[in-house]
């Protein structure tokens, strides 16, 4: 089955959206000291092969080049449905109901999706949601960006990032899961 051009545009659009997202909030990560070289709480492994910078820089060049991004060999994966979500992360950060185009790695420390919502709306949306799953949200400092608190649970901080591209809204969001 053949898609329409203008559905396969708009596909595109939605993924490009992603992976820059994906990319701005790795950078910002990198820049508070979160990623590069740590060790990831849920594997026990160094999280991004290369450092959060080499990763990021990756997928800027591969989007900006137009060649194919290669999500396996980064650890990203596609996810088809809302219920592919671990349970940990949707009683303890987010729903995904009536998310589009989401992408996540493979520990789910990183999520990112795209929404019709303006960036204002969906943070707003996101936001009310977290805090009432028990976080406390802080100001970053960077517009579109807030930091997340926790005392307890299955992850303890999380970075939020709602950035407008075009008509849409990417949302990304990276959370620490607990020891």
């Amino acid at each position: 089955m053949r898609l329409d051009e203008g559905v396969q545009k708009r596909r595109a659009r939605r993924a490009l959206a992603v992976v820059a997202a994906l990319a701005a909030l790795l950078a910002c990560a990198c820049f508070l000291g979160d990623v590069g070289g740590r060790k990831s709480a849920a594997s026990g492994e160094g999280s991004f092969a290369g450092g959060g910078f080499a990763y990021a820089e990756a997928l800027i060049e591969s989007a900006s080049s137009g060649s194919d991004v290669d999500l396996e060999g980064l650890g990203v994966r596609e996810v088809r449905d809302a219920q592919e979500a671990p349970s940990w992360f949707v009683d303890e950060v987010l729903s995904l109901e009536g998310a589009c185009g989401v992408m996540a790695l493979d520990d789910w420390s990183v999520v990112g999706f795209s929404t019709e919502e303006t960036a204002d709306e969906a943070l707003a949306r996101r936001t009310q949601e977290m805090q009432g799953k028990g976080w406390f949200g802080y100001e970053s400092g960077i517009e579109g960006v807030v930091t997340f608190t926790k005392g307890e649970g299955a992850c303890t901080w999380a970075m939020l990032s709602c950035t407008q591209v075009g008509d849409e809204t990417s949302v990304v969001v990276r959370v620490r899961r607990s020891a």
